[in-house]
C-alpha cells in the first residue's frame, strides 16, 4: 500500500532486540522498587536474593524503608566504621590498623585448605564474600563471582545456577522456587554484563580482571602463613585489602647480608604482610606513601620505611616497610614486631619483592 513503510530483515531484527532490551530494563526497574524489592530479591550493587513469602517482608526493615535505604543508613553511621550492622564480624585478632575506611566487611580464612590457592597464587574471587546475618538478604552476585573464581574458567548459566543454589542458605532455598531463582540469576547475569562486572562469551560467562584479582602469598624463610584476612568494599563487595599473617614456629636466623646485622625472629612471633589492591576510581596520583617515610633501595627496587608510626598503616612500636608493585598496582606493607631490626625487616621485604618479580616472569 502507498505510504506503508517496509522494514528490512536487519531492521526488524534490531527492532526486536531493542524491544527485548527495553522489556528487560522495565523488569529490572520494577524488581527493585521498595514495594516489591523483598519479593524480587534484588539489590544494588550486590544483587541480593530475599525470597520471602507473599504475606510479609524481613522483620529487619520496616514497610516504609527499603533494604537499600537501611544499608545506606548503616554505612553512613559512625558505628559502621568498625562493624556494619547486620553483617558478621570475624572473632580473630584483626590486622593492625583495620578495618580500612570503606571496607569494613571483613572475612578471616585459615591458610590450610584455602580455596583458590595454586602455587602460592591466591585467586581472591574464589574466597566467600561476607553475607548478611539475615539469611533472606543474601546477595547473588558474590555467589556468582565465587563460582567463577573457584572454577577458574568460563561457566554457563546452568553451571552458575547450580553453584548459587548449592551455596544459598536453606532458609532461602526453602522459600523460593527453582523457576524464580533461575529468573533472578539470569537477571543478575544480564545486568552485570551491561555494567561490566561480568564478561559474556556466547552463552558462557567469565570475570573481568578487576573482579578477579590474584595475589602472591610469598614464601618467607622460616615463617608459616597462618591466616588470610580480606577487607571487602561495602559498596561493590570487592576485595580492597588483604592481610597475611605469618607466624614463626621456631627461631629464625637469616644469612648475614649487607642490609642486616645479626638479628632473629623468636618462636611464636607474628608479622603481617598487607596488600592494598588498586581501585578503578583512583589513579596513580593518589598518595600512598606517608611523607615522613625514608626511601631505601633493595636490589634496584624502591621501598619506604616507617618506624613507630601511629598511622592507618601502622601501630606504634612497629617497623613498616612499604613498596608498590608497578605492574599490578598493589601497595604492600610488611609489619614486623618490635624485636626485629631494620636490616632484618628489609631482608624479609627483599624476599617478597624477589618472588613477585619471579612470578611475573613465569606468568
Amino acid at each position: 500500500m502507498d505510504g506503508e513503510v517496509r522494514l528490512s530483515k536487519g531492521q526488524k531484527k534490531k527492532l526486536k532486540q531493542r524491544r527485548k532490551n527495553e522489556s528487560e530494563s522495565r523488569q529490572s526497574d520494577s524488581a527493585i522498587q521498595p514495594t516489591t524489592r523483598h519479593a524480587a530479591g534484588l539489590r544494588e550493587p550486590g544483587e541480593s536474593v530475599c525470597p520471602t513469602s507473599s504475606e510479609g517482608t524481613p522483620s529487619e526493615f520496616s514497610s516504609s524503608e527499603s533494604p537499600s535505604d537501611a544499608e545506606q543508613r548503616d554505612e553512613a553511621s559512625p558505628a559502621s566504621m568498625k562493624t556494619l550492622h547486620g553483617w558478621p564480624s570475624p572473632k580473630g585478632h584483626q590486622p593492625p590498623g583495620w578495618p580500612p575506611e570503606g571496607a569494613e566487611l571483613l572475612s578471616e580464612h585459615p591458610y590450610s585448605g584455602l580455596p583458590g590457592l595454586r602455587r602460592r597464587s591466591l585467586r581472591l574471587a574464589a574466597l566467600p564474600c561476607p553475607q548478611p546475618k539475615d539469611k533472606l538478604q543474601w546477595r547473588i552476585l558474590p555467589l556468582v563471582r565465587s563460582a567463577l573464581g573457584l572454577a577458574g574458567e568460563e561457566l554457563g548459566t546452568a553451571e552458575i545456577l547450580r553453584s548459587v543454589r548449592g551455596n544459598l542458605p536453606p532458609e532461602c532455598v526453602a522459600t523460593i522456587s527453582a523457576t524464580r531463582l533461575s529468573s533472578l540469576v539470569g537477571l543478575v547475569l544480564s545486568r552485570s554484563v551491561r555494567k561490566g562486572r561480568l564478561k559474556q562469551m556466547g552463552k558462557r560467562y567469565a570475570l573481568p580482571p578487576v573482579e578477579d584479582p590474584i595475589l602472591l602469598v610469598p614464601n618467607i624463610c622460616g615463617l608459616d602463613p597462618r591466616v588470610i584476612w580480606v577487607a571487602w568494599c561495602t559498596e561493590t563487595k570487592l576485595p580492597r585489602e588483604v592481610a597475611m599473617q605469618f607466624a614463626c614456629s621456631g627461631d629464625v636466623q637469616l644469612q648475614p647480608s649487607p642490609l642486616m646485622s645479626s638479628s632473629a625472629l623468636q618462636a611464636g612471633e607474628i608479622l603481617w604482610l598487607i596488600a592494598r589492591l588498586p581501585r578503578a576510581d583512583r589513579g596513580d596520583e593518589v598518595e600512598w606513601c606517608p611523607p615522613s617515610s625514608e626511601e631505601v633501595d633493595i636490589n634496584g627496587n624502591k621501598v619506604w620505611i616507617l618506624q613507630d608510626a601511629g598511622s592507618h598503616d601502622s601501630t606504634p612500636g612497629k617497623t613498616v616497610v612499604l613498596w608498590r608493585d608497578k605492574v599490578g598496582g598493589s601497595v604492600w606493607s610488611l609489619l614486623t614486631p618490635n624485636s626485629v631490626s631494620l636490616g632484618f625487616a628489609l631482608e624479609l621485604a627483599g624476599q617478597c619483592l624477589q618472588q613477585v618479580v619471579t612470578q611475573r616472569r613465569v606468568d
